[in-house]
This record gives structure tokens, C-alpha cells and sequence, in this order.
């Protein structure tokens, strides 16, 4: 039987390797078109990316915008 150090980290990579993301609200799409140019617009540049507290995250963003 493995030492209970190791049996946190493996079920950590067991849950990483299902690669979930985060759903989004039912209602919202992203937009398509000139709508996708003023949204690109009306993010500043330090809201496009969102850095995870947790490294490597559990859950995947849909969307890396803050």
C-alpha cells in the first residue's frame, strides 16, 4: 500500500486528467462579428487573462477574461 503522501498527489492527477472546464451561464455566447470587435474593444489589456490561484488550476476557464 502506497504511503499517504503519494495518494494525494496521484488522485490530484487523476482529477487534472479529465481536463473539466468551468461551465458557462446558459445565456451568454460569445459574440461573432463586429459585436466581437467592440467586445475585444472594451476589455482593458489586464482583464484579458486571468492568472489561477491554484497552479495547475482543477477546473479550466471557458473564457481566460478575468
Amino acid at each position: 500500500m502506497p504511503s499517504l503522501t503519494i495518494i494525494k498527489p496521484i488522485g490530484h492527477l487523476k482529477f487534472l486528467s479529465h481536463g473539466l472546464k468551468l461551465p458557462t451561464s446558459a445565456h451568454w455566447k460569445q459574440p461573432k462579428g463586429l459585436a466581437a470587435k467592440q467586445y475585444e474593444m472594451a476589455i482593458l489589456p489586464n482583464q484579458k487573462f486571468a492568472v489561477p490561484k491554484l497552479i495547475p488550476p482543477f477546473f479550466q476557464p471557458q473564457n481566460p477574461n478575468k
